[in-house]
């Protein structure tokens, strides 16, 4: 995508865009599917609606404050931003832990 940018092809950069939600947008079925199976039956619409929320705040805001990054920071300074923000979402993913679980020991070294 950033390579389209760079090149000021519409086009291309849409096919890229394209590409990338279709990758994401395959995630979202996966995860209905498994929230039953890690948090119970009794959590799976709270935490299924927490994630279509999210999807609909990114849907409304993300493409304006997507190209306000763009046009301040140039192509790789949106991606670098993306980056950095998914290596934060990642960690703080790593905590949770399924309800009503013991924490996994930690492993002597």
């Amino acid at each position: 995508m950033i390579w389209a940018g760079d090149l000021g092809s519409e086009r291309l950069f849409l096919f890229f865009a394209f590409l990338c939600g279709f990758g994401g947008g395959a995630c979202h079925p996966l995860f209905a599917a498994l929230t039953p199976d890690c948090f119970g039956e009794n959590h799976d619409a709270t935490n299924y609606g927490l994630v279509c929320s999210g999807k609909l705040i990114s849907g409304l805001f993300g493409g304006g404050l997507g190209s306000t990054v763009v046009v301040a920071r140039g192509y790789d300074g949106a991606w670098a931003l993306a980056g950095g923000v998914s290596i934060l979402a990642a960690a703080f993913a790593l905590p949770p832990r399924r309800p009503g679980r013991a924490a996994r020991p930690v492993p002597a070294v």
